[in-house]
């Protein structure tokens, strides 16, 4: 499957964070067996596997319909524990009763063991090298990447300070990997970045 493209908005002189998930291309199917909670909603999915937050689906369920995921969206569902889910912002209590089977859909997650995340922001393909950052912070002199493991998930972030001192208004940049076995996979693929100017510069 390819890199997705993700047009990225820098807000100058504002802290830059910005939060990937990673999973796997082959999807996981498990069981629903019940809902145990109606506001907010919790799913019984025994041994869903699940990092602390992932997007999910929800497919084939008799009642209540409003459980089951709209086709083609994918709704984030919070880890309770090893065998609950909840959707915070989702009220059953008017709902009727569940009826099963109902299935859980959801990419796997990919821990990224042994990783290596880069990211260059550059005028253009080829051009000027403006800012750039990577898991490890000896190859970074701008912004750094922390990977969670447990959460397969990584975090880009770009100092107030860093991004104070642009002076451009547009650019380009990817997000790659580099395997354990050496092999570099793209992330996100050459995408476009904005510079917004700040109004408040508070002296």
């Amino acid at each position: 499957m390819a890199a997705p493209t993700l047009e990225l908005k820098i807000l100058q002189g504002k802290t830059l964070t910005l939060a990937l998930k990673f999973a796997g291309e082959d999807l996981v199917y498990k069981p629903v067996s019940a809902i145990v909670s109606l506001a907010p909603a919790r799913l019984t999915v025994t041994g869903h596997n699940l990092p602390a937050e992932w997007p999910v689906r929800v497919e084939s369920a008799k009642a209540p319909l409003e459980i089951n995921t709209a086709p083609g969206q994918w709704k984030l569902a919070t880890k309770v524990d090893a065998n609950t889910l909840e959707f915070n912002d989702m009220n059953l209590t008017a709902a009727k009763a569940f009826v099963g089977p109902a299935v859980l859909i959801y990419q796997r997650p990919e821990p990224m063991t042994g990783w290596k995340i880069r990211a260059q922001f550059r005028a253009e393909p080829g051009g000027t090298v403006l800012l750039d950052a990577s898991s490890d912070v000896a190859d970074s002199p701008d912004g750094t990447i922390n990977i969670d493991h447990t959460n397969c998930s990584f975090e880009l972030t770009f100092t107030d300070e860093i991004t104070a001192a642009i002076t451009w208004l547009k650019c380009v940049y990817d997000i790659e990997a580099i395997l354990p076995d050496g092999s570099v996979t793209q992330i996100i693929a050459p995408s476009k970045a904005v510079v917004e100017k700040e109004i408040t510069v508070w002296a």
